[in-house]
């Protein structure tokens, strides 16, 4: 909608422009000379609109060259600083692994002395529920004895204690 009346405003223009330069009493000269002067001025008014564009581009890409230099330099801190760490993390590591293996070691063979401990242990409860019954057999033994000797001398109290 705009196009057209700028088209139709420019026309009128282009048109009623001869009749004001003959009426002025313009030469062709004083018109080129007009129109060279007003477009050395839109070349300086352009000149300085894309010098103003320029600075601030120039501007820009100096800011962000100098952001991408700090930010490079940073990676490059962080890389070396990862690469070090990644390579205490490994030297750990293999010690660690050693420290596991002489730990698993120590495990099975503290598992092993354990084992062996309750083979002697369960050995030594047989052998002393043995001896705790043998003895309890012979205390037994004893005590029955110990009644038959105290009754002996006495005739009847003998014969009872052995039908007891």
């Amino acid at each position: 909608m705009k196009r057209p009346i700028l088209l139709a405003v420019a026309s009128f223009f282009w048109q009623t422009v001869p009749l004001f330069a003959r009426r002025l009493d313009q030469t062709p000269m004083s018109k080129v000379v007009e129109l060279l002067i007003d477009l050395s001025h839109t070349i300086e008014t352009d000149g300085v609109t894309e010098q103003k564009s320029y600075d601030n581009y120039a501007c820009w890409c100096e800011e962000t060259l100098a952001r991408k230099v700090r930010e490079i330099n940073e990676a490059k801190a962080t890389i070396t600083k990862t690469e070090m760490e990644m390579k205490e993390l490994n030297a750990d590591l293999g010690a660690l692994g050693a420290d596991i293996e002489h730990l698993k070691k120590g495990i099975a063979a503290n598992q092993q002395a354990q084992r062996e401990a309750v083979e002697i242990r369960d050995k030594e409860a047989a052998d002393y529920n043995d001896q705790k019954l043998e003895s309890e057999q012979c205390i037994g033994a004893l005590e029955q004895a110990i009644k038959v000797l105290m009754g002996a001398g006495t005739g009847k109290k003998m014969l009872g204690n052995i039908q007891e």
